[in-house]
């Protein structure tokens, strides 16, 4: 991590000297990027939260950003990243009362709809969509299961669609069965084990639980 952080202080100093040159949206584009560059050698070094704490005051920035071009597709891209990273990383660290999480994780879910509406072909735009709507229902189930259910149905019949496009991708079959997981968990809380067991079953056509016990 020591030369990574040499080649971040780098690209930070030649930012700064180049952004009399660069117009205010391709500084704000660049700029972001190395926070979230940083906040991920941080998270390396020292765990969510020290890497959080470099990515909540950039937050008005992003907001900025897209108020500023709202359906820019690098825009779109860079800040359902960043809504990405902040909500992996504060989920872990942050209550469910956190004013700022669940902001980011609606954005989230804002701006990665709006970025498959306008960039349909693109499968990646649909995992990232699958993946906002996941971690906005992650959040609201801490709380309130019954209303994070739509939320976290949604997101896996997403993967699940991407599954039936790609069967081979492993890391979107691991990721529908995080899903699936934790939407069989709110509505075991809520005392629906058979409609969990139903809702289940179109994750087991592409997995099955008992392949890898040996």
């Amino acid at each position: 991590t020591g030369s990574e952080e040499e080649v971040l202080r780098e690209f930070d100093k030649s930012l700064e000297a180049l952004r009399p040159t660069l117009s205010s949206s391709n500084y704000q584009q660049l700029w972001l990027r190395a926070k979230m560059n940083w906040s991920r050698l941080q998270f390396v070094r020292a765990g969510e939260r020290s890497a959080l704490e470099i990515l909540r005051p950039s937050w008005p920035v992003v907001e900025q950003m897209m108020a500023a071009d709202p359906t820019s597709l690098d825009a779109l891209r860079l800040a359902v990243n960043y809504c990405m990273f902040y909500g992996a990383y504060g989920a872990e660290v942050l209550g469910s009362t956190d004013p700022q999480l669940g902001g980011v994780l609606s954005r989230g879910v804002e701006w990665s709809t709006r970025l498959a509406e306008l960039d349909r072909d693109d499968l990646l735009s649909r995992r990232k969509l699958a993946d906002a709507i996941g971690l906005r229902g992650a959040f609201v189930a801490r709380d309130d299961p019954a209303r994070a259910v739509p939320l976290l149905r949604e997101a896996l019949h997403l993967n699940l669609e991407q599954i039936r496009l790609s069967p081979a991708n492993l890391d979107t079959r691991a990721v529908a069965v995080a899903k699936a997981n934790s939407l069989a968990k709110a509505l075991v809380r809520l005392g629906r084990e058979q409609q969990a067991a139903d809702e289940l079953q179109p994750m087991l056509e592409f997995y099955d639980p008992l392949s890898t016990i040996g």
